[in-house]
Order: structure tokens, then sequence, then C-alpha cells
């Protein structure tokens, strides 16, 4: 049974009006909200525009874009470009021309003109375009610097929202109005229509109240006053005079009668975006002092809205248990998410539990005979439901966390004693898990980042973007503890030195990494513009805020804006591996590639695993594995000599890189040699008994530089002596292992010289 909350006017305060919450709200029949208010949206900042700047900046959609593709570290600030922008329609983008854009951002004429050309680059085909002789009159609407397109004297976008207001419901193209639709205009309606669009989108200082009953009007007051100290984005009054008339339509007593749902159903709210966010946010608002919060009023509900249980800035709306069909698998799902709740887990993982438990449920659903209760849950009807996962489309590691969470839920079921009747071989065994697919580095290769990191390369990214996508690669931070920085993210120790400190959600613990005086002046600079922008506010304000729905600055980006801008920089740059194959990266392989770099840079482990604040040492020997790669790369850069003295080629990076790096691991270990060791393969007999400085299979490097020396000084005393004793062939013999010695020597040296002044450099 629904209730009213009673809302009282201060002229009958001191009348009774029954038991509960009383919300008192001074009489009203207009709602009057301040001038450029942070959770009013008012017109564009740009002069003669007449749209709503929704943005951050104060900008609207159009010019917002225009906004973020002409600022730059060298860019205009925004004051002055506004002053320099024209508003209303843009014109066409070939100099000279103001008829308004088509497509391409092309007028219709020059749009032809272009698809009949042979160029299929319109900026290159722009360089040449030009606008034909004739005279040309300006669109009748004052403040509109576009020329007239029709012969009623409107532009093109104008003429287009003209025959919309004479047929509200009529498909009309923009690009392809036909000129009948023209002929049976009456002159009144275009002067009615010229002296509406003076007038339109003007700056509403109030919107009425007419027609609503007493209830429902106190209601509406109370809720505009409430929603300007903390509505959850920015709206417009045209949207609050838009649900004041439907209401007033209705007939309706108050808002409190049936869920927000219905009442948006009722009032035919469904294309009205904002109409619908005010009415959700007002009739939980309204609900609120009746029912409470806390988990006495969402435990019995079958979406718990998490605000109300206290995780209203996690960015997690609700949980919903709504699509789990069984009556007791939603209750024991109910008590094992508060129970994880309540123990730390993040509503994420909350919300992960609730998702498995609804796969599961669908599959029960899908039975013959489903189960009636837990009683009749058995082993083998949870082993169906993983079998069938496996021939479903869900990516090997999603199908890997919702057969774990199952297994977790029914491990905590059978450890609580929550259904004393589940039987106990009703869980999943660590053999009915699926082989988890072998984990494979992701750290991006040199190749690719050296495309990524070069100033040109990050001066094409979007300027609000650029610093958080340098943070990411050169902190090793996680996306989301990046767009979570707050605006005193950056600290500096006793000596100066900057760091940066975020919030690893993941372990949830404040963290700290090193960064350099460049990266901390550029912060510096972002958290004064994000102060300048949100005035009179520090607590909570992020570094990088959304720029739309967010008054207060506390709302940080979403991540799938930032990876979709990632990728069409990617597309952009064309980046490209080794083998030319374009690139395809997710966020998280710029953590992995800062984890690898700094390994193969011979950071020991224990501050590669502090800096990326990892629980274990486990977690960061997964890049440590990578360690071999550079010690094979170390291995190949010692330059391999033959018996002659002349370099041996290395193994290039192909498909048998592993393989030959292997093959010579194996030859190393097969035989030592004083001063080197063989390259015959393993298991062929060698007839060279140990003459190996007259062998062709014989391998050296300049490791073995002194017993090069030793022996040569033995073989030249050797030679004397057989010189002295007349035995010629111990001296010819002598003589060719001396020779080689000499040019294996002189290689060695030569290499070593090398390599001593590049490290000198």
């Amino acid at each position: 049974m629904s209730r009213v909350i009673p809302i009282r006017t201060r002229h009958d305060a001191a009348s009774s009006v029954g038991s509960g919450p009383v919300l008192d709200v001074p009489e009203t029949s207009r709602l009057i909200a301040p001038p450029g208010h942070a959770r009013i949206a008012g017109p564009c900042r740009v002069s003669g525009c007449r749209r709503i700047g929704r943005a951050g900046d104060g900008l609207c959609g159009r010019h917002g874009a225009l906004w973020e593709q002409e600022r730059g570290s060298a860019g205009p600030e925004l004051g002055a470009w506004v002053a320099t922008v024209a508003g209303g329609p843009l014109p066409c983008r070939v100099h000279g021309c103001f008829y308004g854009r088509s497509r391409k951002g092309l007028c219709a004429g020059h749009y032809r003109h272009w698809q009949s050309a042979s160029e299929s680059n319109v900026d290159v085909w722009l360089e040449s375009a030009t606008v034909g002789p004739g005279e040309h009159s300006y669109c009748l609407v004052r403040g509109c610097r576009l020329w007239a397109s029709s012969w009623d004297g409107f532009c093109v976008a104008h003429a287009l929202r003209f025959h919309l207001s004479r047929s509200p419901h009529a498909e009309v193209d923009l690009r392809h109005l036909p000129a009948r639709a023209l002929r049976a205009v009456r002159l009144e309606e275009v002067d009615a229509f010229i002296r509406a669009e003076q007038e339109r989108n003007d700056a509403r200082t109030g919107v009425e109240l007419v027609g609503l009953a007493p209830q429902l009007r106190a209601e509406l007051a109370f809720l505009f006053a409430a929603y300007l100290e903390g509505g959850s984005r920015r709206v417009t009054l045209s949207s609050w005079a838009l649900l004041a008339d439907r209401l007033a339509v209705s007939q309706l007593a108050s808002l409190t009668g049936q869920p927000a749902d219905s009442w948006i159903a009722d009032l035919s709210l469904g294309r009205h975006s904002e109409a619908k966010t005010i009415l959700r946010w007002g009739c939980d608002h309204l609900d609120r002092p009746h029912y409470g919060d806390g988990w006495e009023h969402e435990y019995h509900r079958d979406v718990w809205r998490l605000d109300r249980l206290g995780y209203g800035g996690h960015g997690h709306a609700a949980i919903r248990f709504d699509r789990i069909s069984q009556p007791w698998l939603r209750a024991l799902g109910k008590q094992w998410t508060r129970h994880r709740l309540c123990t730390g887990i993040a509503p994420g993982g909350g919300s992960l539990g609730v998702r498995a438990l609804s796969a599961l449920s669908v599959h029960l659903s899908s039975m013959k005979t489903p189960p009636k209760g837990p009683g009749d849950l058995t082993h083998d009807m949870v082993q169906a439901w993983v079998s069938g996962l496996a021939g479903s489309a869900l990516a090997a590691s999603t199908r890997m966390g919702l057969i774990g969470q199952v297994s977790v839920f029914l491990r905590e079921v059978h450890r609580r004693g929550w259904a004393p009747d589940l039987p106990a071989t009703t869980m999943v065994f660590p053999e009915d898990f699926p082989p988890r697919p072998p984990r494979t580095a992701r750290g991006l290769s040199e190749h690719v980042m050296a495309q990524l990191e070069t100033t040109e390369a990050l001066s094409r990214l979007p300027e609000r973007h650029r610093l958080v996508v340098e943070i990411l690669i050169r902190c090793g931070l996680r996306t989301s503890d990046a767009l979570g920085l707050s605006v005193d993210c950056l600290l500096r120790d006793s000596d100066g030195h900057a760091y940066l400190q975020y919030l690893n959600h993941k372990m949830k613990r404040t963290a700290f990494v090193p960064i350099d005086d460049d990266l901390a002046a550029r912060l510096g600079q972002q958290r004064q513009a994000v102060l300048a922008a949100h005035p009179g506010r520090s607590t909570g304000v992020l570094l990088f805020p959304s720029p739309n729905a967010n008054p207060d600055g506390t709302k940080r980006r979403s991540s799938s804006g930032i990876r979709n801008v990632v990728l069409h920089w990617l597309d952009d740059l064309q980046v490209v591996d080794e083998q030319g194959i374009a690139v395809h990266l997710t966020l998280h392989q710029f953590r992995h590639t800062f984890g690898t770099r700094l390994i193969n840079r011979d950071v020991p482990q224990h501050i590669v695993q502090q800096l990326l604040d990892h629980t274990s040492a486990e977690m960061t020997a997964h890049y440590a594995r990578l360690q071999d790669r550079t010690v094979r790369e170390a291995w190949a850069k010692a330059q391999l000599l033959d018996v002659q003295g002349n370099p041996l080629p290395h193994p290039s990076d192909g498909d048998l890189a592993e393989a030959a790096w292997t093959r010579r691991g194996l030859e190393k270990a097969k035989q030592t040699l004083p001063n080197g060791y063989c390259g015959m393969p393993l298991h062929s007999p060698c007839s060279h008994a140990n003459a190996c400085l007259t062998c062709p299979l014989f391998i050296t490097s300049s490791e073995f530089l002194p017993q090069h020396h030793s022996q040569l000084r033995t073989t030249l005393e050797l030679i004397d002596v057989s010189k002295r004793s007349g035995h010629q062939r111990l001296v010819d013999a002598n003589e060719k292992v001396a020779a080689n010695l000499q040019r294996i020597i002189a290689a060695c040296e030569a290499d070593t010289t090398g390599t001593e002044l590049a490290d000198a450099r």
C-alpha cells in the first residue's frame, strides 16, 4: 500500500498533517534558478548560438567538439576562442561559401561537386574548391550567418526546423528537402516561425507551476530546491517545465504513489532523458524521508540501490537479483552478497557474483525438471552448466570468472550452513574447471611503443585525454586508478622529488610512484584548470572529472570513453607491429609494458613490486619471466666468432629465434672447452678429437680472451721448440693454430674496445 509523504507549505505550518516525516517548503507557484547555476544548463557561451551549453565548459555539443579540435598545448584560451567563433549553424567548409552544411562539412552543391571529382580525400579536394559567381541573400532569422537556400528565405537548417514545426511527426531530411513541400506555406506561418525562432532557447528565468495539485506543487518545489543543492547532473529549465506540464495534464495528486519507471510510462517521457533523470532522482529523494537507507530498507528488494547502502560514489548504480528466477536461489544470493559486501568486497565483485548466479538460473530454468529448492540441486546439474559454458561465445576469462564465482558461492553456502539440505557433493571441484589458457606476456614491444611515445604521436591525442594516456604509459597505473586521481595527487618529499599519490582500488590502499619534473609540472597545470572550473571546491574533486553530468567535479571519466579515444588514436597513427600488422591493444597493456621495461632494465624485482604496488612477489614474477629474453638479447650482443675469427650471424627475431636460443644453450652445455665451445650438433661424432682451433665448428667470444693469450704464448713456445728439434710437421700444425689464435684475439680485442667506448658514452 502506497503512502503519500505530507509536505506542508509555510502558510499552514501550524496545521496537523498526520504522522510521519513532514517536509516544510515555502509556498510558491514558480521555480526560479540563480543565473549560471552549476546544475542548470544555460545557453551556449558562443554568441549567437541558441543551443544549450551542457558540456563542462559551458558549450553546446557542436561547439564543444570544435573547441576540442582547436585547443592544444599552444592553442588559444577558451575565452578568446569563444569571442572569435561564430554561433548558429555552421557554413560550408569551402572558403567563401556560406550555405549550410550537408555532408562531409560541405553544402549540398559542393558535396555533389566533390562526389563527381576524382579526388577521394575531401581535405585535398578543398584546397582547389571555389565558390561560383552570383548574388546570395542571407537567412531571414536574425543572427543566422548562412545564405538562404530555399525560396522562403531560410537557410537549410532553419528550413528543416520550420517544416518540422509545421509537421512535428513528419520525417524530413535536411539534405533533401523537396521544393514541393514549400509551396503550401503561408506567409503568416513564416512570420510566426521567425518570431518564435528569435525567442527560441532564450535563457529561461523560471518554471510556472500552473494547474498542479497543492501536494504535487509542494513536492516539485521541494525537489527543485534539493536538486539545486545536490542534483545528479546538469539539466535545463526546459526539462523541468516539460515535467511540470506533463504532471499538470495527468492531474496527479502526488509523486509518491508508485515507482519512477511507472510514472515515466504514464507521462510518456520515454524520449526525454533529462525529464526522466529528474523524475527518477525526485521519486528517490521523496522516498528517503519516509523509508530511510540501509540494509533494512534495501534487503527485501530485488534491485539493491547502492547509494542506499553507502556506495553512492562508486559508479555501480544497482545490484539486480530480479534476473534470478528461482526464489530460493535469489534468497541465497542475497544472503551471500550481503556477507561479501559487509566483509569488504567491492560492489563490482558483488555484481559479478550475482551475474554468475543469474547465468546458473537460466540454465536451471531450461531443464525439464528444474530444482524446486537447494535440496534438489545436484553436482550433475552444476557440471552440466559448466559444460554448456564451454560451447558459448563467451571469452575464456569470462567463463572462468563465472565458474569461479559459483564455486565460491556453493562453498560459502556449505561453510555457513545457509542451506542445510544442499547435498554435500553439490560444488565445483577443481577438476570440473576447464583448462586455463596459457598466460602469455601482454607487454607491448619496443617497436610499437616507439610509434606511440613520440611527441608528434602524442600531440594527435585530444588534449583532455593526452595526460591520462601518458600517466598510463609512464607510471604503470591501472586505468581506474588513473581516472580516479584526486586534484591533490602530487606530493614532494624533503628533497623536492615529485611523487604521484593514488588509491589502488584493487588492493584498497594508497600507493605512490615517483615521477619526473616535466610530468609533475603538467599535473600542476591540470590541477589549476580543474579548480578554476569548479571554484570554491577542493574536497572530492578529481583531477580528470567527467565533462558531462558532473557539476561538482566528483564524477570521474568513464574507462570506455578513454578506451575509445585510444582506439581511434591507433587508427589515426596506423600503428603496426614488426610484421606490419595493425596493432590492437588494451589500456592495461601499458601497465604490463611498464613492468616489463623495469625488469629488462635490471631493476630489482622487489623495487618493481613496490612501484606496481603488488601484494606478493608472485604477481611481479609474471613480468620477471621475461628476463630470460633480456639475457638472450645480451647473449646475442656478445659477438660470436668462428675458428677463423669471423663473426657468426645472430638468430633473427622470427619464428625460429627461440629455438636458436635453446640450441646454443645446449651447445654451450654439451662440452665446455678451455677457450670456447663446440658448434657440433649434440649427437654428431667429432673427427677432430681435441684439435678445436683447427675445427670449422669451433665457436668462441671475447669472454675467453685471457685463455686465447695464454694459449698463443704456449703455442709460440711450442713452435720454437719444434723448430729447434727439426719437427717440421708439428711446426706446420701449430703455426695454423697460432694464426687462428692471432685472428681471434684481434677480433675479440676490437669487440671489447667497441663495447668500452659504448659504455663510456
